[in-house]
């Protein structure tokens, strides 16, 4: 099955984008670290897609691996990367450091052209209507789930490192996301 990819500046809500387009039918995993093909290959019968900043560097190998997958290309005012970037990761990262990350992902960006990929404004991944689009075009053999677009906006998924935490404490997360994302879609079903 030919996996889709979403990608564009740091802090451009690739988390929440992979939280959005994993469903009973589909995993879409936040910056896996094993590649697309052994993904692909490790869960046959799922539709896969990864959601990663860094994809933008990866952009033409991955699309000479899989020439028919589709593209979400997230842009993002680079002024507002660099303060979300430096807040998130502040203590890690000089604001100098920061603004090369930031420069080397608009580089990267600028060699993306290609019908297979489809452009959305950060700021736009609040309109229901955007949202709807970008679904269309990765998932267009899925029908549309309004419901759990607006129990993900009201939840605020942000970007956290597994690294950091043990097998038990993400599995708590999990399962405390997967129960507040039940209470919401229940909440919006009664």
């Amino acid at each position: 099955m030919t996996p889709f990819f979403i990608t564009g500046m740091p802090r451009c809500r690739t988390a929440w984008l992979a939280n959005l387009f994993t469903t009973e039918h589909t995993l879409c995993l936040h910056e896996p670290r094993a590649p697309a093909r052994e993904l692909v290959a490790r869960y046959p019968g799922m539709r896969m897609g990864v959601s990663c900043s860094s994809l933008v560097f990866r952009y033409r190998k991955l699309a000479d691996e899989f020439p028919e997958s589709r593209w979400l290309l997230v842009h993002r005012d680079p002024g507002q990367v660099l303060e979300s970037l430096t807040r998130f990761v502040g203590r890690f990262m000089t604001r100098r450091q920061a603004r090369e990350v930031v420069a080397r992902h608009i580089e990267a960006q600028m060699q993306i052209s290609s019908t297979a990929v489809r452009h959305v404004w950060f700021e736009d991944l609040s309109r229901l209507d955007m949202i709807r689009g970008a679904w269309g075009w990765l998932l267009p053999e899925l029908p549309f789930n309004e419901l759990r677009v607006n129990a993900l906006q009201r939840l605020n998924v942000q970007c956290f490192s597994p690294d950091r935490l043990s097998e038990g404490e993400v599995g708590v997360i999990v399962s405390e996301f997967d129960t507040l994302l039940r209470r919401e879609l229940c909440g919006q079903l009664s």
